[in-house]
């Protein structure tokens, strides 16, 4: 008779429920019949543990065969402490390589003599929050263990350029920070674009000042015989904007020229007719 099981048989014993060591091939006969019970015992299967790309190691274990083996919530506790990868989350076991996350489980059907089993690991995630003096601009969700490039997206401020202060260093737009824990803030700030103002006086270039959007300039004063100063224009032809004593740096363009404005100083003559008849005006 075939018996088909994940078992084998082990001996041979008078009592139904003997342990698989309690068994045996040679039998004592004292009796005109007895009863022998076949006491067996389960196949094992050997399974093999690969980081699979991780550090650190376990050692193999020995579970019965043909049955779904689930790993205890010890062991898994085990297996988190003793393996690691740099930026992963161990997620569970498989014995394809090359699973997905989502492909792993903690509980592994074994049904031959021996399996191998891959850890299968899942790229942790880090939570960027961008706060400025106002609060928080934005949040964003990135890979750890990635080079994160700054950008100008979601900052943009018309006249300023955005820069970002994370652990101490300043970063421009284009420059890249690895990312390599889960919670990072940034410090958000923004710097008024480079404007350059120069300034004429009598059809001269008295000089420039190099300023930044959003500033205050103040404006210079000037003399000329016979006029009075009452500011500076920005149009050579004295038909623009008059700025007398400042100016607040809000234009686009990158240059601003302005021109130093007079008035002819008037003097006023009153006719006396000394004497005589009439007036004049």
């Amino acid at each position: 008779m075939n018996i088909l099981s994940p078992t084998y048989i082990v001996g041979w014993s008078e009592n139904a429920e003997a342990l698989p060591g309690e068994s045996s091939f040679t039998i004592d006969v004292h009796e005109a019949s007895i009863e022998l019970y076949a006491i067996w015992k389960r196949n094992q299967t050997s399974i093999i543990f690969n980081a699979n790309g991780g550090e650190g190691t376990l050692e193999a274990i020995n579970v019965n065969t043909n049955e779904i083996y689930t790993f205890s919530e010890n062991e898994i506790a085990k297996q988190r402490e003793e393996l690691s990868k740099e930026y992963y989350r161990f997620v569970g076991w498989s014995e394809n390589a090359d699973a997905l996350p989502e492909e792993a489980s903690f509980a592994i059907e074994v049904n031959e003599t021996s399996v191998e089993l891959y850890a299968i690991w899942e790229r942790k995630t880090a939570e960027l929050t961008f706060v400025s003096e106002e609060g928080t601009e934005k949040t964003e969700s990135v890979l750890q263990g990635e080079e994160y490039i700054f950008s100008a997206s979601g900052f943009e401020r018309e006249g300023y350029e955005v820069r970002f202060i994370y652990n101490g260093n300043e970063y421009e737009v284009g420059e890249k920070v690895l990312i390599e824990s889960e919670r990072i803030e940034i410090e958000v700030v923004w710097e008024g674009e480079e404007r350059k103002v120069n300034i004429y006086n009598q059809g001269e270039l008295i000089g420039s000042e190099s300023v930044r959007y959003g500033d205050e300039l103040t404006l210079p004063t000037y003399e000329l015989e016979n006029h009075t100063f009452i500011g500076f224009n920005d149009k050579s032809d004295y038909t623009g904007n008059l700025y007398k004593e400042t100016i607040d740096i809000l234009f686009e363009e990158e240059e601003l020229n302005l021109y130093a404005e007079y008035e002819r100083n008037q003097t006023s003559i009153t006719f006396n007719a000394n004497g005589g008849e009439g007036s004049l005006p």
